[in-house]
C-alpha cells in the first residue's frame, strides 16, 4: 500500500520555493560571497531531501512482518517482525493528536501519520504500540494478527532445554 502526505508534499514545495529565492537573492547581491549561497543551497538541498523522503511511504503486511519504507529514499522507516506482535486494530489517526505528520515518537508509541485518516495500530509484545494511516487499515490490522498468531514469540535458551 502506497501512502501519500499532501501536506508534506506541499510543505517541501514550500522548501524549494524559499530555497530557490533565498539562492537567487545572494548570487544576485554583488556584496554576499557565493560561498554563502552555495552553503544556503546545500542545506536546503538536505532539508528538501529529508522532507520528501516523508511524501510517500510504503507499507506491506506480509510473512516478514510490518515494514513501513519511504518510496523516494528506499529507507526502512520501520520494520516490525510477526513474533514481536500482540495484536493489530485500526483506529482513526488525527496529525493533531499525535503531534503531527511524519514519523513521531510519543511515550510509549510510535506513529507514521501521513494524513487524518484511519490507520494500523499494532500492539507489540513488549507493550508499546505503533502506529501507520493506510487507506484499508481493516485489511491490513486482520493480515497481521493473522500472521502473527502463526509465528508465536521466540525464547532465547541458553543450555540444554
Amino acid at each position: 500500500m502506497m501512502v501519500t502526505s499532501p501536506v508534506v508534499a506541499v510543505i517541501g514545495g514550500l522548501v524549494v520555493r524559499g530555497g530557490v529565492v533565498a539562492v537567487i537573492a545572494l548570487l544576485g547581491d554583488d556584496a554576499q560571497d557565493s560561498s554563502t549561497a552555495v552553503l544556503i543551497a546545500v542545506i536546503l538541498g538536505v532539508i528538501l531531501m529529508f522532507t520528501l523522503g516523508f511524501v510517500q511511504v510504503r507499507v506491506s503486511v506480509d510473512k516478514r512482518g510490518l515494514r513501513v519504507v519511504s518510496r523516494l529514499l528506499g529507507i526502512r522507516l520501520k520494520q516490525l517482525p510477526l513474533d514481536q506482535v500482540e495484536s493489530a486494530f485500526a483506529e482513526t489517526l488525527s496529525p493533531l493528536r499525535s503531534g503531527g505528520w511524519g514519523y513521531r515518537l510519543t511515550s510509549g508509541r510510535t506513529a507514521v501519520v501521513m494524513r487524518g485518516c484511519p490507520g494500523l495500530v499494532a500492539n507489540q509484545r513488549r507493550g508499546t504500540q505503533f502506529a501507520v494511516t493506510v487507506d484499508d487499515p481493516e485489511a491490513a490490522a486482520a493480515l497481521l494478527t493473522a500472521l502473527s498468531d502463526g509465528n508465536p514469540p521466540t525464547i532465547c535458551r541458553r543450555g540444554p532445554p
